[in-house]
């Protein structure tokens, strides 16, 4: 009979150091030095197939339609208003979708491993009564990476399903999960801040323009296109107050759970009290605050990240929507074709969306053009045909899943590794490898430091505009599907791409779609066949790229998906109605 085992709610080290027959959860970044003595267990849930994958994720869509609901009762009489579900759904929904996701994938994981494995004993939180709340929608997002904010909620977890085991109890010096607000779409043109006194000037707008995710010069054009002068609005941090447990106490979302759901039952009981600050105790604040920065009264109000972690644009979008139209814009390559997307508010929220290609007019969405490239496609192309082998890496960090995925991310990088290893000398050297900050700055930079950081090729870790890149590369190498992906088939650069297949994210409809970039050597499942592929073109990859049968795939791909448009005509005629 196997020897019981001690499970440990938490993956940092100092906590379970001396303790012998250890279990952690979903930890990608154990030090093998501390692991080869100790024999730790790794224990996580992962995905077995796309059916089950699916189940998961209608499930996370039906307990967030569910809460959504109570939550708009409850919010309408914590702040004393008679609201729409859908005013509310702008500025929650967005955290909501997060925490269900993180604690459905925490509290299945907890249930498994206490009937899989027998344990006797669990290292849990002293303090664990603490609330998880953050201030804001994107510190909730990071806490969601972070061990001591896991450490909480497992704490939590495990006190409700109130298991038969002896509990360690271990000091933690965690109250909440804080992290300095950033503008999570700053980019170079923040030198024009100082501009925005013009906002002030004219801030009677029709239409207002935030965050479009067009090119700088793009979204000005387009504002005189509409008849406006140019704005220049930059993100601005909400105010808060502190934490109150008194505040919160009497918001009741027990009233409509159903009996048996036991993760239902137990996320009810934490949400009153891991809401961010931002729209509870300083709501009324922001809402003010919100309401003097922008546009008064604007017709229409078009955006394309903003409706994410802009606390207060969301604050005055919602506070707008019975009167002003709503549109947004498609803003990446996951958008109709990941799992997770059947539930993001892009989509659901907007009067009508506006995509890059992809068009049912049933559901409002009206297909325009790839928003990233317009103003980009010219005769000048993104290439040299005796540069450089570009090689752009995915972002690693992702939790926004029921399942465990930083399996994917080692996997990404290892088989990209893999595959630079079997690269000919030739080509080694005219490696850059673009990098993202993440790799750095995740599960304090264990990526970087344990398989980046020692190769001798040129980094770039978004130091650089990628245009600038890849006007001295001949070959773009994605080891994932990327938003870049389709920004390159727009602007004519030659592109391949690895993927792991059996460990995508992604629906059927874009699996038919990628079939096209298989015939056209784009994309690969195979190692083998990849290299065969890059040994064979590497002399001359326009004579490949530029090739009809390659050109032919592309566009068969782009069709009703990723349209290729240099004008912003389009945009501002349906905008202006």
């Amino acid at each position: 009979m196997s020897s019981s085992k001690v499970l440990s709610l938490t993956n940092d080290f100092k906590y379970y150091s001396k303790v012998k027959n250890i279990i952690i959860l979903n930890d990608n970044f154990l030090d093998e030095k501390k692991n080869a003595k100790r024999k730790i267990e790794i224990f996580k849930i992962k995905v077995k197939n796309k059916k089950q994958l699916n189940k998961v994720y209608s499930y996370s869509e039906k307990i967030y339609h569910q809460l959504l609901s109570d939550l708009t009762k409850q919010l309408n009489i914590i702040h004393n208003l008679k609201k729409k579900e859908r005013y509310w759904e702008i500025i929650v929904g967005c955290w909501l979708i997060d925490f269900i996701l993180i604690s459905l994938k925490n509290f299945l994981t907890i249930e498994k491993v206490l009937k899989k494995r027998k344990i006797s004993k669990c290292i849990v939180m002293k303090n664990h009564n603490e609330s998880l709340h953050t201030l804001n929608t994107i510190e909730a997002s990071n806490g969601h990476n972070d061990s001591d904010w896991n450490f909480a909620l497992n704490s939590k977890i495990l006190k409700f399903l109130n298991p038969k085991i002896k509990l360690i109890h271990k000091n933690s010096k965690f109250k909440y999960f804080k992290l300095k607000f950033f503008n999570f779409e700053k980019t170079k043109t923040d030198i024009f801040k100082n501009l925005g006194f013009i906002n002030n000037v004219f801030k009677d707008k029709k239409i207002f323009i935030y965050k479009s995710s067009l090119p700088f010069i793009s979204e000005k054009l387009l504002e005189l296109k509409l008849g406006q002068l140019p704005s220049y609005w930059t993100t601005k941090e909400p105010l808060y107050k502190k934490f109150s447990k008194e505040f919160r106490q009497n918001f009741n979302l027990n009233s409509s759970i159903r009996k048996k759901d036991k993760f239902e039952s137990f996320i009810r009981k934490e949400i009153p009290y891991a809401l961010p600050i931002f729209m509870m105790e300083s709501f009324k604040e922001n809402m003010k605050l919100a309401n003097q920065i922008f546009p008064k009264n604007p017709k229409k109000i078009f955006t394309c990240v903003s409706w994410q972690g802009d606390e207060l644009f969301k604050l005055y979008l919602a506070d707008r929507i019975d009167n002003a139209k709503y549109f947004c814009g498609q803003h990446g390559n996951n958008v109709f074709t990941a799992y997770q997307s059947r539930i993001s508010l892009d989509i659901k929220c907007p009067d009508k969306f506006l995509s890059w290609g992809y068009k049912n007019l049933r559901k409002n969405i009206i297909p325009v053009s790839n928003f990233k490239c317009i103003g980009k496609i010219s005769e000048k192309r993104y290439f040299d045909p005796k540069g450089k082998l570009l090689i752009i890496f995915d972002k690693v960090g992702l939790n926004k899943s029921p399942f465990e995925r930083n399996d994917l991310s080692l996997k990404k990088i290892t088989s990209t590794l893999s595959i630079i290893k079997d690269l000919k000398l030739e080509q080694k050297k005219n490696i850059i490898l673009r990098l993202c900050k993440s790799h750095k700055n995740e599960f304090g930079g264990y990526y970087y430091n344990k398989y980046l950081k020692k190769n001798s090729y040129k980094k770039d870790i978004l130091n650089s505009n990628i245009r600038s890149l890849q006007l001295k590369s001949r070959l773009n190498f994605f080891n994932y599907y990327s938003t870049g992906m389709l920004e390159n088939f727009v602007l004519n650069i030659p592109t391949v791409c690895y993927l792991v297949k059996d460990l995508e994210y992604h629906n059927d409809f874009l699996m038919s779609k990628m079939k096209y970039l298989e015939k056209a050597n784009i994309v690969f499942y195979e190692k083998r066949k990849l290299l065969k592929h890059i040994y064979h073109i590497w002399d001359d990859v326009d004579s490949w790229w530029s090739s009809k049968k390659t050109q032919n795939l592309i566009k068969k791909f782009n069709f009703n998906f990723n349209l290729p448009d240099n004008s912003i005509n389009d945009l501002a005629r349906i905008l202006k109605n």
